[in-house]
């Protein structure tokens, strides 16, 4: 008993337990919903405020908040910091080079039915997706080995729309390569951080 006892003050020292603060467990929970009830009675309604009522009620100075975060300019100013980062960071030929690559090895190993082949090489060295969906609508049949491997062909030729897009939008000016799923995902970044600094 007398080792339960000194177990217990030992947890209760290591949870911050200080009774003086803390009321017993044992003792009734304080009612706190009967002063709010008859504070709402006497003074006031469950109505909701107007967006005018709510702009009466609560004014602010301008001179409280200032200073409260970074203004424009500081968040803008780190925006372009973040983007002259990326940029001086990477470089994107070989990644240019691996998404040409990609694709037209990919592209090489299809065998398309005789009928489709010609249809297929014109739109494989066009690179263009509107000739790849009407091969692939012209199959009709989503079970089909042809239009499935189709898909995945598109798939890689997005990607490489994709590179050549941040290849020709931004320039970079650093050694680092970049994988293709990383390159898109840099594209994205660096949409989103132009688009905020312009705004």
């Amino acid at each position: 008993m007398a080792n339960q006892q000194s177990n217990g003050g030992v947890i209760h020292i290591y949870q911050g337990y200080d009774p003086k603060r803390f009321p017993n467990p044992r003792d009734p929970a304080p009612d706190l919903v009967s002063p709010a009830l008859n504070h709402l009675m006497m003074f006031g309604s469950r109505r909701r405020l107007t967006e005018e009522e709510l702009a009466r009620a609560i004014q602010l100075d301008p001179s409280q908040i200032a200073g409260l975060g970074p203004s424009l300019d500081g968040l803008i100013a780190l925006l372009e910091e973040r983007k002259r980062k990326i940029l001086a960071k990477y470089e994107v030929a070989t990644v240019r080079k691996a998404a040409r690559s990609e694709y037209r090895t990919y592209g090489e190993q299809i065998k398309p039915p005789r009928k489709l082949r010609e249809q297929f090489e014109q739109a494989f060295e066009e690179e263009q997706y509107r000739d790849f969906e009407r091969l692939w609508y012209h199959i009709g049949d989503d079970s089909n080995r042809f239009a499935q491997r189709l898909v995945q062909l598109i798939d890689k030729l997005g990607n490489k729309y994709e590179v050549d897009e941040l290849a020709a939008k931004y320039t970079f000016t650093g050694n680092t390569s970049l994988s293709i799923p990383e390159a898109i995902a840099i594209k994205a970044e660096l949409r989103k951080l132009t688009n905020c600094s312009n705004n």
